[in-house]
């Protein structure tokens, strides 16, 4: 045990804390039981009470969170196009439509493949198309 009485008491988890930006702590069967905030990750500092049926102390454990990473998110779909036959350049900004916590928009790649009549250069996060000259149909 890492707490000690030196009355030889028993002793038992009074209470605990964690900061909530961090995550909660619960005390299940007299051991504390740790579950980390969504995203967190770093140290995060738990305090406890620990009593002998007649005194108190307070003690601190800290814990290390590693980070894991998280799936990038798509936050809107981004709607089927329309355009006409020899459009002129056309843009999409990719930024809008995905996110990761793990990382900031200019950090994230994207790619394209299976067209064949219009060529996608991505840049930045902003999706430019470009037709073969006059080309009409679907690409998926």
């Amino acid at each position: 045990p890492n707490d000690t009485d030196i009355d030889g008491d028993t002793l038992r988890i009074d209470s605990a804390s964690v900061p909530s930006d961090q995550g909660t702590v619960e005390i299940v069967d007299g051991k504390l039981v740790f579950t980390p905030a969504e995203n967190f990750n770093g140290d995060a500092e738990i305090t406890y009470t620990i009593t002998d049926g007649s005194l108190t102390d307070q003690a601190t454990v800290n814990v290390t969170v590693n980070a894991v990473n998280d799936t990038p998110v798509v936050e809107s779909s981004i709607a089927d196009q329309t355009l006409a036959e020899d459009f002129t350049l056309y843009s999409i900004d990719l930024n809008t439509a995905f996110s990761d916590v793990d990382n900031v928009d200019s950090e994230l790649t994207f790619s394209v493949s299976g067209n064949s009549n219009i060529q996608v250069a991505i840049v930045n996060g902003i999706a430019t198309f470009t037709p073969t000259a006059d080309w009409n149909g679907s690409e998926a």
